[in-house]
């Protein structure tokens, strides 16, 4: 274990980029299944990330609050799936 080392942003982040990206390639909002299957996408790519950390047995000890539930994996999670909505609404709602 990675003891100190944090990746707090790095689900939001990147759950949220491929959405987001996907929003600047093309003139108008995305329609919500293509927002949601780049959506997905982000999602796999976070998920991918977190996997690599836990092969390279580097994934992070600190959790962004001390003694939350769900510890560090249900951080990952929540702030994943956060992005991924924010990336959702993003590139189907902004004009």
């Amino acid at each position: 274990m990675a003891d100190g080392t944090t990746y707090h942003l790095f689900p939001l982040l990147i759950g949220a980029s491929a959405p987001v990206a996907a929003r600047y390639v093309v003139p108008n909002p995305l329609t919500l299944i293509e927002a949601a299957l780049t959506a997905a996408f982000g999602a796999a790519a976070w998920i991918a990330g977190w996997i690599v950390l836990v092969v390279l047995d580097q994934w992070p000890a600190a959790t962004f609050l001390e003694d939350q539930p769900g510890g560090v994996e249900g951080e990952t999670i929540v702030l994943g799936l956060a992005g991924a909505v924010i990336g959702l609404a993003y590139s189907a709602f902004r004009r």
